[in-house]
Order: C-alpha cells, then sequence, then structure tokens
C-alpha cells in the first residue's frame, strides 16, 4: 500500500541518521497520553495543502517533507476506524477531524523502516 507521512525539515535530520520513522502519541485521548498504542501517523492524500491543519498549535510546519512509503497491506490501519475500536471520544474525534483530510489518514503501530520509504521530497515552504 503507498501511503505517505508528512514531517518537518527540523525532524527529517533525526529520521534519517535513525533509519526509522518512529511511532507518536495516537490522540485517543484528550486527558491521558498514550491511551491508545503509539503510532506512525500516515495519510493517502499526498497534498500538503490538504494537511495545513497539522501546522496548528505546532512549533514546527509538519507539511515541509513527505515520505512515500510502501507498506504492507495487513499491518495499516484507517484512522477512524482504529481510532473507535480504542473508543475514542466522539467530541474528541469531531475536534482532530477539523483540521480537515481526515477520510484520509491512516496509522500503523510500528517504526517504518527506511527499507519501507521510496521517496523523500522537500517541499516548498510555506504550503497553505
Amino acid at each position: 500500500m503507498i501511503l505517505y507521512h508528512f514531517t518537518s525539515r527540523w525532524h527529517l535530520q533525526h529520521i534519517v541518521l535513525d533509519g526509522f520513522i518512529k511511532t507518536t502519541e495516537s490522540n485517543v485521548s484528550p486527558h491521558h497520553a498514550h491511551a491508545g498504542s503509539d503510532v506512525v501517523w500516515l495519510t493517502s492524500d499526498p497534498n500538503p495543502a490538504t494537511h495545513s491543519g497539522w501546522k496548528e498549535g505546532s512549533a514546527v510546519d509538519k507539511t515541509e517533507v513527505r515520505f512515500t512509503l510502501e507498506l504492507p497491506d495487513t499491518e495499516v490501519r484507517q484512522w477512524q476506524w482504529w481510532s473507535e475500536n480504542y473508543d475514542i471520544d466522539l467530541r474528541w474525534a469531531a475536534a482532530l477531524e477539523s483540521v480537515g483530510g481526515h477520510e484520509s489518514w491512516y496509522v500503523i503501530e510500528r517504526p517504518v523502516t527506511r527499507f519501507e520509504w521510496t521517496k523523500i521530497e522537500k517541499l516548498k515552504r510555506g504550503v497553505k
């Protein structure tokens, strides 16, 4: 399955040196950190403008770099289905979805190794 992972230029250097995209908070609960499994956030939409809401409340622009990934279908989960299985609070899900593009969100519950990266692109800064 071809999916994309967006990140900042600052994070890019760490990802390349480490050789993997690490898992992070799944945002299942606004009150309890790591209430769900940590995940790598993915999307089926390669357009950074769709994900401009990811910049809100962040110190870095998470749409500056796009990884193209080839991942096993059996390990990738569509975010809405996955989050409902972790009993995400519906109000919290709506708040996350309000940034837009949630129909294209996916997660994987493990790091994504360099052997699964097919392309890394530095995108134009300030994409809106």
